[in-house]
Parts: C-alpha cells; structure tokens; sequence
C-alpha cells in the first residue's frame, strides 16, 4: 500500500499547475493521499474516492482508491479531512490529513481541551499543531491509525527560532506511541519537504502511525523534484510504502 502526504499549495501562487499537480499524484499511483491546500478537479473524483472538507474554495481531502471504501467521519475537525480506511484483512485503519496554521490559535480553536494539559511545556504559548495533535491523539487512541500532513512543525526550526521548543513536539508523540515515519527511515535527521525562496530546508509534513502499522513500514521517501524542479507546490510530497 502506498501513501502519499502532500500539500499543493492552491491557497498561494501554485493554482495555475494545480490540474498538472494532480497529475504528478496519479503518477504516484497513492492507495491513500493525505492532501492539503487542494481542490479536486473533476477527472480526480472519476478516478478515487475523495473526502474533501472545505475551507475556503481549497480544502483538506483523504483520497482512496475505491476499493478502500473510504467512510468520513461525522465529527468535523478544524482544517483537517478524517475518516475510517476498511483494509482487506478486515481491519479498520483511521486516517486524517492534518493541516495546521502558523501562529496562536484563538480559544474557540482549542474549545473543550485543555488548554495547559495540550501545550508544550516549555512553549510560552499554544500552537495550533499541539491542538491537532490534542485532537487526533483523542481519536487513534487504542486503534491502527494513520496521520500525516502539513504540520508546520520541524525540528530545524529550533536553530532558527529560539524557543520554540519544536523537538518537544515530536518527543510527545513518540512518548505517545506515535512512529514518525520519515525517521524511522532517516534516524540521523529531518529532509527537506519545505522549498520557498532562502527559507531554511524545513520538514514541515510529517505521516505518524501505529506501532504496528509501523512494523509493516517498508519505505518513506521525499519526492523534491515536484517542488524544487517542476514547482508545482511550495511543499514537497512524503511518500510511505507499506
């Protein structure tokens, strides 16, 4: 099974390539994409079944083969598409495509959590990743899960901007049975899925899953040539093989 977390980038200067984007999917051949920033042309929906939530006229969308049988879920979560996967052994594998902004979320965000139980300890302030994770960790609790997305987290971005305590983000999902799929591959450090201008090569998109989704794990690689090459998105696809 292949897996394919991808942002495209519509809410910026990439539309005019947003169908060529697609294409460059399908190329990919994805079981499962976790997309972001997207907006789903007619011949896509022709070929996967798409579960697409809205948010401006771009949105967050699970795309499956059909075959999947894709079933959304009816609790709607801020900026991220979520839904349960049927594998053919029978099981039930939960998926979420997270997309988080920059900056403090507002308390209507994080309403009904924790404010000081969800916020990194030694962050002076709330993220709007640690109120996805808050989230998502509610949901994949006990089950096989797979979640992936443009987190706007990267460990990198602690050499650039001085405590903001990035690392710890990670370090909690870890402590939470949380594989990070990338560095199960890549122990010895972050790749580059982050390409805009002289910005520093950021991992923003990240796909966490099970332990034991993780053990069947065979490949999580970068495909930088869509980004860096084609420029068909700021953002790079992470693409995980199981």
């Amino acid at each position: 099974m292949r897996i394919v977390s991808w942002n495209l980038g519509y809410a910026f200067s990439f539309r005019r390539r947003h169908d060529q984007a697609w294409h460059y999917l399908a190329a990919l051949d994805p079981d499962i994409a976790l997309l972001q920033e997207a907006l789903p042309p007619a011949w896509a929906r022709e070929r996967w079944k798409i579960e697409f939530r809205p948010i401006r006229e771009w949105g967050t969308a699970i795309v499956a083969k059909p075959w999947l049988k894709v079933r959304s879920d009816p609790e709607p979560v801020a900026y991220s598409a979520t839904g349960t996967v049927s594998l053919s052994d029978g099981t039930d594998l939960l998926v979420a495509s997270v997309h988080t902004q920059v900056g403090v979320p507002s308390p209507q965000d994080y309403a009904g959590l924790d404010h000081e139980a969800i916020r990194r300890p030694r962050r002076a302030s709330l993220s709007h990743a640690d109120v996805a994770y808050a989230i998502q960790r509610r949901r994949v609790e006990g089950g096989r899960f797979l979640v992936g997305g443009d987190w706007n987290t990267a460990r990198l971005w602690d050499r650039t901007h001085p405590r903001a305590y990035e690392a710890d983000f990670f370090t909690r999902a870890e402590a939470d049975g949380w594989v990070d799929c990338y560095r199960r591959f890549h122990p010895e450090g972050e790749g580059r899925t982050w390409f805009r201008g002289s910005d520093a090569p950021y991992q923003l998109d990240h796909v966490f899953c099970d332990a034991t989704t993780a053990a069947q794990l065979t490949a999580c690689v970068i495909h930088p040539h869509a980004a860096e090459t084609l420029g068909l998105s700021d953002h790079a696809p992470l693409v995980v093989d199981l």
